[in-house]
């Protein structure tokens, strides 16, 4: 699998670092406690995601869109509170009603403020500086920050326009980075470039990933095979996932000769194996099954290297 390379998509190579400038850390080294205020992390995870540091920057970027979502559900519910028509039009609703809405709705805006503490005094960012940290660490070869970027997380639909040039980019690379993360034994990253590849699963809402690679039915085959060998071995899969993959399996294979099929089967062997599923990687797999894309990773995931 061939590395991707800053160069190969016409952006010019990071500066030479200074000589005192803080080295990245080793790959086994903590990053700092989630709990924390980011204005307390915030230099030194910089400083060393600006160094080359791929776990840095990618919780740097994921410290940036935590923040930012934060802001964001804020500002709903504060515009709903303040909007008596919200509040009060729900036809048939009583007046106990209406009013245990607006409590729930107090309440979580007050949790919403309490988790806001955490980014408090945090200089200014910017969608471009989510974005370059995003992929710095997918370069760098974090896996869970290859899977976001790869799969497109990384954007989003508000700062669209901001992100024009870092799209182009973005398409260039992004098939690569996938098949790096799959080839690192993610197979989250594995079951969405699975449904980004295969030529019956491109309808009218096609998520970035899909939009960057050529339909292939061999390949996602060998993905989707790959992902149900390793996803049974530990707990089954829930039913209507099985279902639904067995189907998808199906289908790929009539599309190709006994020929195909044999080169295909030898490739989905050729993958990593991994070990069993945690809780939370089996429900961003159900995740992936239903809607072609995945979740966005947690801050906490990107300790995973």
């Amino acid at each position: 699998m061939a590395d991707v390379a800053l160069a190969s998509s016409g952006v010019s190579a990071p500066p030479s670092r200074d000589a005192d400038a803080p080295r990245p850390r080793r790959p086994d080294a903590p990053l700092p406690d989630l709990a924390t205020p980011l204005r307390d992390t915030w230099q030194d995870l910089k400083q060393h995601a600006d160094a080359g540091d791929a776990g840095a920057a990618c919780r740097l970027a994921a410290e940036l869109e935590f923040c930012d979502g934060i802001r964001q559900r804020l500002d709903s519910a504060s515009a709903m509170l303040a909007n008596r028509d919200v509040m009060t039009d729900l036809p048939g609703a009583s007046n106990e009603e209406i009013a245990a809405r607006r409590r729930a709705l107090t309440t979580g805006s007050e949790r919403l403020l309490e988790q806001s503490r955490h980014c408090e005094g945090v200089p200014a960012f910017s969608p471009q500086d989510r974005v370059r940290y995003w992929r710095s660490a997918a370069l760098g070869g974090n896996v869970a920050a290859m899977r976001h970027y790869a799969v497109g997380n990384a954007f989003r639909m508000n700062d669209t326009l901001d992100n024009l040039d870092a799209l182009r980019v973005y398409r260039s690379e992004a098939e690569a980075i996938a098949q790096r993360a799959v080839a690192a034994g993610d197979l989250i990253t594995a079951m969405t470039l699975a449904s980004a590849y295969s030529p019956h699963r491109r309808g009218n809402r096609r998520y970035l990933l899909a939009q960057s690679v050529q339909p292939d039915a061999g390949r996602a085959l060998a993905l989707y095979l790959y992902v149900q060998q390793r996803a049974q071995a530990g707990a089954p899969l829930p039913e209507p996932m099985q279902r639904r993959m067995t189907g998808m399996i199906r289908t790929l294979e009539a599309d190709l000769s006994p020929e195909a099929l044999g080169q295909v089967r030898a490739q989905a062997a050729r993958y990593p194996a991994t070990a069993p599923l945690s809780p939370r990687e089996r429900s961003l797999l159900t995740y992936v099954d239903r809607s072609g894309t995945t979740a966005n990773i947690n801050r906490q995931d990107c300790a995973g290297g």
